[in-house]
């Protein structure tokens, strides 16, 4: 058995294309019970992968995986760029 931990859904800009709806409809054609949305930066695909997945009986679970250290980075340089 087969299930996809990784899927990037078309609200992770620039890595992924499919809409939540069409991950979860092809997680029930290829049979799969349990399939994982890991949007990167937000979790703004999330009400509709989960919808989705309520509907069709699967298991849904959603993840965001965010670049705080780059969001850091950039902050405290800024900070520092104004302070001299």
């Amino acid at each position: 058995m087969y299930i996809e931990l990784h899927s990037r859904s078309a609200f992770s800009f620039l890595e992924g294309a499919s809409l939540p709806e069409n991950l979860i409809a092809a997680c029930a054609n290829l049979n799969m019970p349990a399939m994982a949305l890991l949007d990167r930066n937000g979790v703004y695909g999330s009400p509709r992968f989960h919808m989705a997945a309520k509907k069709s009986e699967d298991q849904g679970t959603h993840w965001s995986r965010s670049n705080m250290r780059k969001l850091f980075t950039t902050e405290t340089q800024s900070h520092r760029a104004n302070q001299e």
